[in-house]
C-alpha cells in the first residue's frame, strides 16, 4: 500500500516530496536567488528609513555584497551580524566571534569522541561577541564615530 505524500513547492518552481518515516530529511533552500534580490533592490527605499539592521540569514550571507552596496548607495548606516560584512565595506558589525564559536564546537566533538553522549552535554550559547567599525565607510557616509565607541571596538578598519 502506498502512502500519500505532501508535495512542497519552492519559490522558483522547484518541488520536494515530504519524506516518509524512514527517509532522511533534506534541507530546503531558504535563500533568495540573484534575480529575486535584483527585484528587491529595484524597489525604492522608504523615506522614513534612516538606518539598517541586517540579521543573520542565509540570504543576507549569500548576497552581502549587494546589501552593503545598496546601503552605501542610499547613504544608510547599517549594522551587520558578522565581521566580514564590515571588512567588505559595511559600517559596523556586532556578532558572535566565529573562531570562539568553532572552538566551542570542537570541544563538543572531542567530548563526544571520548564517549560522552550528546544528550548529556549542556546547551552552550556564544560567550564572546565582537564589534568591528569601518572608518572608511563612516567617512564616506560623513559620520563621526564617537571615541568611546572606537575604544570599545575589537577591530577598527581605517
Amino acid at each position: 500500500m502506498s502512502e500519500e505524500r505532501t508535495i512542497i513547492r519552492g519559490p522558483n518552481g522547484e518541488t520536494w516530496t515530504e519524506p516518509g518515516p524512514n527517509e532522511p530529511v533534506q534541507a530546503k533552500p531558504s535563500w533568495l536567488t540573484r534575480q529575486q534580490m535584483d527585484r528587491v533592490n529595484a524597489k525604492p527605499i522608504p523615506r522614513a528609513c534612516f538606518e539598517v539592521l541586517v540579521l543573520p540569514d542565509s540570504t543576507t550571507l549569500l548576497h552581502r555584497d549587494l546589501i552593503i552596496a545598496r546601503a552605501a548607495q542610499h547613504r544608510l548606516p547599517a549594522v551587520y551580524p558578522f565581521r566580514y560584512f564590515a571588512i567588505n565595506g559595511g559600517l559596523f558589525s556586532y556578532g558572535t566571534d566565529a573562531a570562539d564559536t568553532h572552538r566551542q564546537a570542537v570541544s563538543y566533538v572531542d567530548r563526544i569522541l571520548r564517549g560522552t553522549k550528546p544528550e548529556d552535554l549542556p546547551v552552550q550559547a556564544p560567550i564572546k561577541f565582537e564589534l568591528v567599525v569601518n572608518l572608511k565607510t563612516a567617512k564616506a557616509l560623513r559620520l563621526t564615530i564617537p571615541p568611546t565607541l572606537l575604544a570599545r571596538a575589537d577591530e577598527v578598519i581605517e
